[in-house]
């Protein structure tokens, strides 16, 4: 049986599915910042619940209450 065409070593296709995609880091601290500043532009938390995710946050962040 004959080779595929455009199925090889040198196909861009086939690397794109069969290689392995880079990791992308773990957002870490600054992903929490960043949903910490957005925290008083939302109405979709009640008080309670934005008082807790906005410690939840200031922990990720690193940050002493």
């Amino acid at each position: 049986m004959g080779a595929v065409v455009g199925v090889g070593d040198d196909d861009p296709a086939l690397a794109a599915i069969t290689t392995d995609a880079p990791v992308a880091p773990e957002p870490g601290p600054a992903a929490a910042v960043t949903l910490r500043a957005a925290l008083p532009r939302t109405d979709a938390l009640t008080a309670s619940e934005s008082a807790l995710m906005r410690e939840w946050l200031d922990r990720i962040a690193g940050r002493a209450r």
